[in-house]
């Protein structure tokens, strides 16, 4: 009899060691998922943020008349946030200086960040 009791509560506690085990996979497999889903939205987040930094550059631009001589090139501009994205972007110039030349064609570059998502936009600038 004393040996039946013995197997039955190995039994019992294998059993128990299994169920937690797979509970264990379950939380860590719903985490995981979870994890995935909110990069993915802070992703798109920031590709939606970056459209709107293009938009918000285009037109800080447009209404700065001597913006050659207001931007330097390759530097970032200060942030603006949107939501939770912040967004920048720059200037750049082929030659390195974007007020040697009115005529000179330049490309902008938006940058929206959201958490550890980050998405850029290159466009290039044409004179008028």
């Amino acid at each position: 009899m004393r040996g039946r009791v013995g197997s039955v509560y190995l039994a019992v506690l294998l059993a128990s060691l299994l169920v937690a085990s797979l509970t264990m996979c379950a939380i860590t497999t719903a985490q995981y998922y979870a994890r995935d889903l909110h990069e993915e939205a802070d992703f798109r987040q920031a590709q939606l943020a970056a459209d709107a930094a293009l938009e918000w550059a285009v037109a800080r631009i447009n209404a700065t008349n001597n913006w050659r001589a207001s931007h330097v090139h390759n530097v970032d501009s200060s942030s603006q946030m949107l939501g939770e994205a912040t967004m920048r972007y720059r200037l750049i110039d082929d030659d390195g200086d974007l007020a040697d030349d009115p005529l000179d064609m330049c490309d902008l570059l938006v940058t929206a960040r959201v958490r550890n998502a980050t998405f850029f936009w290159r466009a290039s600038l044409e004179p008028d």
